[in-house]
């Protein structure tokens, strides 16, 4: 019986070993309606994340990467954007997970903004 907890108590410390951090991904919208709200979700990685949308034109051709919608920390693993992005823009999300663990960043592929409930968030209207 005292073999039968041994081998457990060393199968259950080499499998908490081999558990490694699940790799950080973005989930890529589809589309994002324009003035309507986004759900943007990601998974994986450590807390707190980075979370901004770039133009893709800014992506391709870095001459300034200013984001273009910076979330800041944000500590869960989804959040919602009012879309307030031009008609027909394509955007890239970048997430950056804890700097202090590590720090992974990924990009999603690009996506469109697409005609939605008018243009009236933009620009502050």
């Amino acid at each position: 019986m005292q073999s039968f907890f041994l081998l457990l108590a060393a199968a259950l410390g080499t499998s908490a070993s081999v558990v490694a951090r699940a790799p950080l991904e973005i989930n890529t919208p589809a589309s994002a309606a324009q003035c309507e709200p986004l759900l943007i979700t990601w998974s994986g990685g450590i807390s707190p994340y980075v979370v901004f949308f770039c133009s893709q034109a800014v992506q391709t051709n870095p001459i300034q990467p200013t984001p273009l919608v910076d979330f800041g920390l944000v500590t869960g693993n989804s959040l919602t954007w009012i879309v307030n992005a031009t008609l027909g823009q394509s955007l890239i999300l970048e997430v950056t997970d804890d700097e202090a663990n590590g720090l992974h960043t990924v990009t999603s592929a690009p996506f469109n903004v697409v005609d939605g409930a008018g243009a009236g968030c933009i620009n502050g209207n």
